[in-house]
């Protein structure tokens, strides 16, 4: 599952697709190195609005399943 997600980060990534500076473009084997496979599962590389969303469906999430628990 989590090679999954991260492949699914990459495609997400306009970075690691190539659209930086230098025209980089990630390898799967700097992908699957161990360093870089944490930073690529975590969404370290998504872009911006991606990230966004992403934060967006999880706050919905927490506040359907817990409400106001817990707040002052």
């Amino acid at each position: 599952e989590a090679i999954y997600k991260a492949i699914d980060n990459v495609s997400k990534s306009s970075f690691l697709r190539g659209q930086n500076n230098r025209g980089w473009i990630a390898t799967f084997d700097w992908v699957f190195l161990p360093n870089n496979f944490v930073k690529v599962l975590e969404g370290n590389y998504l872009d911006k609005d991606t990230t966004a969303k992403i934060t967006d469906d999880i706050n919905r999430r927490v506040e359907a399943l817990y409400g106001g628990v817990g707040r002052d």
